[in-house]
């Protein structure tokens, strides 16, 4: 099961982490974390390119990814990081309301 959970609150997301395998399927042919994997990458990069935030993040081998802003984030790339953690959140919770024993989604 992939476990994704987000950090901060509903107004003010600040990161998330990622960990774990859908079992879905073999590999290379498992949609659950193909999905899960494109939509985590494009937040990824949409905050670390596009928005250019000052983050601590960690890609692991094993696949797991976690991304958190640095205290040093301004209050205008906050809130476009909010932004794109709240799309990743959704699009995690449509993919958990169909394949919920593959993928759990959780706030802190």
């Amino acid at each position: 099961m992939i476990r994704a959970r987000f950090y901060g609150s509903s107004k003010a997301w600040e990161g998330f982490a990622l960990e774990g395998h859908a079992g879905f399927e073999d590999s290379g042919r498992d949609v659950v974390c193909a999905a899960v994997s494109a939509l985590a990458q494009a937040t990824l990069g949409g905050i670390l390119d596009v928005v250019e935030a000052r983050a601590d993040y960690q890609l692991c081998d094993d696949g797991a990814l976690s991304i958190r802003l640095s205290d040093e984030t301004d209050e205008r790339k906050r809130e476009d990081v909010h932004l794109l953690c709240e799309v990743l959140r959704q699009s995690l919770e449509g993919i958990e309301h169909d394949f919920g024993q593959y993928l759990k989604v959780s706030t802190d």
